[in-house]
């Protein structure tokens, strides 16, 4: 797992990886708040 990690980073698209990751995680955020209101 760590490693998996380590190896990302040094990917020359991580932080595209990550900026995608991060914004569906924020999606499903506003979708998990929209629905308990």
């Amino acid at each position: 797992m760590v490693k998996n990690i380590l190896s990302i980073k040094h990917s020359p698209d991580s932080w595209q990886l990550k900026e995608k990751f991060d914004s569906d995680n924020q999606e499903k955020l506003a979708e998990t708040k929209s629905r308990q209101n």
